[in-house]
């Protein structure tokens, strides 16, 4: 198993109620283990959305803007099916 590293944080009341009910009721073996599973489900969550949402940058707007001002408007209309 890989080493873990100790990492401390704050929860409110209510989120640890919640999460001691988890357990409790045997979803988990512990707070931790939550935790945990919470933290890993955010994580690759977050990888799948960034792996179909590309982020634009700043300059690749200005570009894509510069290129649709100085197109030909019969052209874009032409691109639309018009």
């Amino acid at each position: 198993m890989a080493s873990t590293v100790p990492v401390l944080i704050h929860f409110s009341k209510k989120d640890v109620v919640k999460i001691d009910k988890l357990v409790k009721d045997g979803f988990y073996a512990s707070r931790t283990e939550a935790v945990r599973d919470a933290v890993r489900t955010k994580i690759e969550e977050l990888t799948k959305e960034d792996k179909v949402i590309k982020k634009v940058t700043e300059d690749e707007v200005e570009k894509a803007l510069r290129e649709y001002i100085e197109e030909n408007p019969h052209d874009r209309l032409r691109k639309i099916g018009v």
